[in-house]
């Protein structure tokens, strides 16, 4: 028995040759549906963060932020800086471009001071009672989110020189 016999053939359809390539593209296909649907469901799709963290002449700096999200959805960084000295208060820049992006509003503690232009928001903290400072900025992304990745810096100046941690985002669908 041949491999034309075992594969039934509608007559006038088509040819085994045809047969055996059709059945092997709806395989083909199926398992592509199948390594999708794993996907999703071990939440390589959906949102999810990361943390980066750099020290350097300035102070210690670690940020913990969205590596992969969605139009609409709740955004958060947040954000640990060493105090550059005791009683010493605590400055933190950031881009203008990566508030707008993942429509950060919300910030706590809130800063003592804020000044800003076009390239850099500087946000300046009383000093922490002891250890480091936490910042945490919230929000939620705008809904007409642009998809695709981007790229941002937070840095933290002290006396000493500044730290900075680069960031990227990528933004789904």
């Amino acid at each position: 028995m041949d491999d034309s016999e075992s594969i039934p053939v509608l007559r006038g359809v088509a040819g085994p040759e045809r047969a055996r390539r059709g059945r092997a593209w709806r395989r083909l296909g199926v398992t592509l549906l199948v390594l999708v649907v794993l996907a999703a469901v071990v939440g390589w799709f959906g949102p999810r963060d990361t943390t980066a963290s750099a020290e350097g002449p300035g102070p210690a700096l670690q940020v913990q932020h969205p590596q992969v999200t969605r139009a609409g959805l709740d955004a958060a960084v947040v954000v640990t800086v060493d105090a550059p000295a005791p009683g010493a208060s605590v400055v933190l820049e950031v881009e203008p471009a990566m508030l707008e992006r993942l429509g950060l509003e919300v910030m706590s503690p809130s800063p003592s001071a804020q000044t800003g232009d076009d390239r850099r928001v500087r946000l300046t903290f009383d000093a922490p009672p002891s250890g480091p400072l936490t910042v945490s900025l919230s929000g939620r992304s705008p809904t007409e989110a642009r998809p695709g990745p981007f790229s941002y810096t937070l840095r933290a100046p002290g006396p000493d020189g500044v730290t900075e941690v680069d960031a990227r985002t990528w933004v789904l669908p």
